[in-house]
């Protein structure tokens, strides 16, 4: 029943049903474990612990044909596989060797965006100006971490890794320490 009120309708509410519909059980994808290998790798490292990052990484990586699996699956294989305290772990383990590879790489982007300013002040980009200004801005940013000496420039490689160093005598590690504290002085 509809009443009308000076341009005003008020239209009733529809009926509840007295029970609610039975809710469909959907089987879950099984996947193997080089999939969930491969989601953990991208999970602790680019994907910062992101279930939803991780799913976009893994499916860029993948052919199209390809299941991919759900976000929610990945925060479900993060709490049942423990990868946190797994994360943690292999970031306690080979910390020095991250921090290399991380230094390598705002090298590297260091030298593409020298690459771009050189482009666009060549002209490259005269027949596509928003390609160019893309250019500009990544390379702005690539260089403000350098500028502000959030990383060296000069990466330094790791001193051992921990299996390395364990496998040291007390004399060798104190003769690498000796030399890496002189390297610094110089």
């Amino acid at each position: 029943m509809t009443v009308h009120h000076a341009e005003l309708v008020v239209i009733p509410p529809a009926p509840v049903p007295a029970t609610a519909p039975p809710r469909q059980v959907v089987p879950v994808a099984s996947y193997s474990d080089d999939v969930i290998e491969r989601c953990f790798c991208f999970w602790s490292t680019i994907a910062g612990r992101n279930a939803e990052a991780t799913q976009r990484h893994y499916q860029a990586d993948v052919e199209d044909d390809e299941p991919i699996p759900s976000a929610r699956t990945i925060r479900h294989w993060a709490v049942q596989f423990r990868w946190a305290a797994r994360a943690d772990a292999e970031y306690q383990d080979q910390h020095s060797q991250r921090l290399y590879d991380l230094q390598l790489t705002v090298f590297n982007t260091v030298e593409a965006a020298a690459q771009n300013l050189l482009l666009v002040a060549s002209g490259a980009f005269d027949d596509n100006p928003h390609a160019g200004l893309l250019r500009l801005k990544s390379s702005e940013l690539a260089l403000r971490s350098v500028e502000r000496g959030v990383f060296p420039v000069q990466p330094k490689p790791p001193l051992a890794t921990s299996d390395d160093w364990a496998s040291k005598s007390l004399e060798e590690r104190e003769a690498i320490m000796r030399e890496a504290i002189q390297a610094q002085k110089e």
